[in-house]
This record gives C-alpha cells, sequence and structure tokens, in this order.
C-alpha cells in the first residue's frame, strides 16, 4: 500500500507549479483549433489558485531541454490539447506529489490503460456536469494505487524527478511513460477524473445508415467527414451510388476511398446538379447560416419519393436550460454546444422547417442519455412547476426520417 510506501513531505514547500503545453500546429478544423484554445485556458483556469506560483512552458522551449536549478519543485506535463482538468483534481495531484510520488496520473475519460480509464457516473455535456462529476470524485480522501507506467497524456512529476528524466519525458511519443527504476514511485490518483474531448469525424453512424429505406439507389452525404458513414454503406450495400460534401480538405481527402465522388465544398457551395433517392445530414443543419433554405435545396435534389435523413442536436435539453437559468451560455469543441453551431432547434421548430418545404416527417426518433443528480433534480423541479417539458429537457439530440412528398 503506497501508505506504507510514502513518507508525506514536509507543508513547508516551494508551491512552484510548472505546466508543459503542447505546441500544436494550427489545422483547417476550427473546432479542433478552438479546442486547443479552450483546453488551454480551462486549464490556466485549474491551476492558478491562491499560493501557487505558475509558470507556463509550451513542449519544445530551451529552457526545459536543460532545466535549470530554479525549476518547479512540481511539473505538470500535458501531451495533448484536447483534456481539460479541474482545480480539484490539480490540487490532488499537488497532494499526491507531496505525499512522496516522483509522479501521478488521473483517471481519464478514456485511457488504454486499465488502471486509468475512469468510470463516467454520468455523461459530461458541459462545465457544470464536468464540475459535478468532480466534486463527487474528489470530495473524498486521497486514493492513490502505485503503478509502474502512466498514461502521459496528463502527468504531474516532482521536479527532481522531472529534471533527472526530462529527455525522456518530453521525447517520449509512446503512449506511456514508464517507472525509470524499482525505486521510482508512480500512483494513480483512483477518485478522480480527466476529460478529453474525443473526436466524431470518423463516426460510423450506423443510427443513420439503417433508417436508409430498401429501394434508395444514390445517396448524398452532407458532412461525410473522413467517410464513417460511407464505409459503413459501402460494407452493408456496395452497390449503392453514394457521393459526399465536406468542407475540409483533409477530411475530403480522408472520405475519398468510401465515397464514388467527393465535393471538398460547404454545402452552400454544393452546385451538383444530380437528384438523389436520400440524403443524410448527420449534425450539419445546425452548422449552417441559413438552414431553411438549405432544407429547400436538399427537398429539390431529392427524387420523387425520396427522403431526407438527418439527426441534430436539442436546443431545449437541461443542460442548455439549466445553464441559462443560471445566466451561463459556454461554447465548447464538441457536443451541444459546439463552437461552429450557429442555429438552434427545439422539436417544433425543426418539424415545422421540414413541413414547410413539403416534407412528410416519417419517424422523428429523440434520443436520450441519463441526466446528472443535479440534472434529474432539475427536471423534476421544473416540470412539477409547470414551466418544463420532461420530454424535450431530456432529449439531447432529435433523428429524422422525412419523406418527400
Amino acid at each position: 500500500m503506497l501508505k506504507k510506501i510514502f513518507k508525506k513531505f514536509s507543508m513547508n514547500r516551494n508551491n512552484g507549479l510548472t505546466i508543459i503545453w503542447p505546441n500544436k500546429k494550427k489545422t483547417d478544423v476550427y473546432e479542433l483549433d478552438y479546442a486547443s484554445q479552450f483546453c488551454k485556458k480551462y486549464v490556466q483556469d485549474a491551476c492558478n489558485q491562491p499560493g501557487i506560483n505558475l509558470t507556463w512552458v509550451d513542449i519544445g522551449n530551451t529552457l526545459y531541454e536543460k532545466p535549470n536549478s530554479n525549476i518547479s519543485d512540481k511539473v505538470l506535463v500535458i501531451k495533448t490539447n484536447k483534456l481539460i482538468v479541474d482545480k480539484k483534481l490539480i490540487n490532488m495531484m499537488i497532494e499526491a506529489i507531496d505525499y512522496g510520488c516522483d509522479a501521478c496520473g488521473p483517471c481519464f475519460s478514456q485511457s488504454s490503460f486499465p488502471s486509468q480509464q475512469g468510470i463516467m457516473m454520468f455523461p459530461v455535456m458541459n462545465r457544470t456536469t464536468y464540475n459535478e462529476l468532480t466534486d463527487i470524485l474528489c470530495d473524498k480522501k486521497l486514493d492513490l494505487q502505485e503503478v509502474s507506467e502512466l498514461d502521459n497524456n496528463c502527468v504531474m512529476y516532482s521536479g527532481r524527478f522531472f529534471k533527472q528524466n526530462h529527455k525522456t519525458i518530453l521525447q517520449d511519443t509512446n503512449n506511456a511513460n514508464k517507472s525509470q527504476s524499482h525505486q521510482s514511485k508512480f500512483a494513480v490518483i483512483k477518485n478522480s477524473f480527466a476529460f478529453l474531448f474525443d473526436e466524431q469525424y470518423g463516426t460510423e453512424r450506423k443510427d443513420l445508415a439503417k433508417l436508409i429505406p430498401e429501394t434508395a439507389k444514390s445517396i448524398l452525404d452532407i458532412g461525410s467527414a473522413e467517410g464513417g458513414l460511407g464505409k459503413v454503406l459501402q460494407e452493408m450495400k456496395p452497390k449503392l451510388e453514394v457521393d459526399a460534401v465536406e468542407l475540409s480538405k483533409p477530411m475530403a481527402k480522408k472520405a475519398e476511398p468510401w465515397y464514388r465522388k467527393v465535393y471538398n465544398c460547404s454545402f452552400e457551395d454544393f452546385s451538383g446538379a444530380e437528384k438523389y433517392d436520400a440524403i443524410i445530414c448527420g449534425d450539419v443543419i445546425e452548422h449552417m447560416l441559413n438552414p431553411w433554405e438549405q432544407i429547400n435545396r436538399m427537398y429539390n435534389l431529392l427524387n420523387p419519393d425520396g427522403c431526407l435523413i438527418a439527426s441534430l442536436p436539442n436546443a431545449g435539453h437541461w443542460s442548455l436550460v439549466y445553464d441559462q437559468l443560471q445566466g451561463k451560455f459556454e461554447y465548447l469543441p464538441w457536443g451541444i454546444t459546439c463552437i461552429t453551431h450557429v442555429r438552434w432547434f427545439t422539436e417544433p421548430s425543426i418539424r415545422q422547417a421540414l413541413e414547410e418545404v413539403g416534407f412528410l416527417i416519417e419517424k422523428f426518433e429523440r434520443q436520450q442519455i441519463e441526466p446528472s443528480p443535479k440534472g434529474k433534480d432539475f427536471v423534476i423541479k421544473m416540470v412539477e412547476t409547470g414551466i418544463g417539458d420532461k420530454q424535450s429537457m431530456l432529449t439531447n439530440e432529435f433523428t429524422i426520417l422525412a419523406i418527400k412528398r
């Protein structure tokens, strides 16, 4: 047990903390660039606490290629720019180093290391739900598990250990950071949770694929990303003629193997004259400046009795309503409040938008995921007061099959 192995350090210590952050190049995908900015600011805010002398350094800074005697007594090395950590988690990592760890790491929302795979008690929808989760986990006594290696996405080191092993730590390109000897003390904080934003660009969207009518022979996939849906369709029905529209040049290139043709442009600039039996629009409508006009264009691009298959987030979800009642609205790299969402729909408004151009809604499915404990209480109270619609507040996304009349 760590309690028997580690000797707790004196509390009269230097409260210096250095954060080493990945220096990533910009991409042509706005969500990815925003993720880097958002997460960097989030981590800075978590570490910027009274009593902590904070230093921020990008990986590659010469100071840390040859660290000197003035190095902080704790060094937090983060290898991904899509990670957020809570203030309470930072304090727990500091406590673990004070307890005698050479290095410690949190549990993550996703990790290839079993000891660091966190338990998501409820879905993290935004900052509010993430804070709720960490409040539950981190309000307990520090729970350390000794390990021989750590997921290097986020590791805090003692200044002494970092100074001795900085080259290995900073140049390590593997997913693991191994203990240098049997005397090195590595630990995982079991009652912790660091959230990694999971990219959705390769998602297969089998939920949309299953809605395609058997009679459909030609399909247009709007916003194909890296072609996950095209791959599924090619495997399910290799005789389908499937085209795609994708704005990002790198993603359009990755999608090419799975489609007959990929148009590298926005749908607004798409000028194809071909008619299709089905158009698939997976989480794209909310990104369009004038979705009502584009829905009409989709209608006109369909053959008689063709269909539109679409999914989009619900602006009436409890997590948005709760935050707005607190005076908060926060854009995220992905999710319901994705930074590139420019339009918002509830069930009545998306139904109206489709029906006004002539669509007949054949299927309307509501995806509902379990709320957090505070979310459940909030929904109950809103319904009891007669203000809230339970079905709307519990629905995070709509999936729709609409037929051209």
